[in-house]
């Protein structure tokens, strides 16, 4: 059976976006502190109470920028979608496995 992705909810998008943008800009920054802290591999001593600065500072605005940019995404993707049809795809349905009156779990 074919459907048609017809309309994004905008902000349900843009909230997730700005969740998987934070994370993935301050993910990287803390294994880099983690890593540094056991191998010494870099001459930065950053002061301990600039570091939760740094990450928060660092996560506000990857998740600015992330929903904004998806935001706008996600707006050309509705207009575009009501004039010219959406991304169109195809999904297969499966019956679950039923279990036999001998496999159920009794607690």
């Amino acid at each position: 059976m074919t459907y048609t992705l017809k309309r994004i909810g905008f902000i349900s998008a843009v909230r997730i976006a700005a969740i998987i943008a934070a994370a993935v800009a301050v993910l990287p920054i803390v294994i880099l502190l983690l890593l540094n802290a056991i191998f010494k591999f870099l001459d930065v001593i950053i002061p301990p109470e600039m570091i939760g600065q740094v990450l928060a500072s660092t996560a506000l605005w990857a998740a600015a920028a992330g929903a904004v940019s998806t935001g706008i995404v996600v707006v050309i993707y509705n207009i575009c979608a009501h004039y010219f049809g959406g991304i169109s795809f195809e999904l297969k349905a499966e019956r679950p496995t039923r279990k036999s009156k001998e496999e159920v779990d009794i607690d």
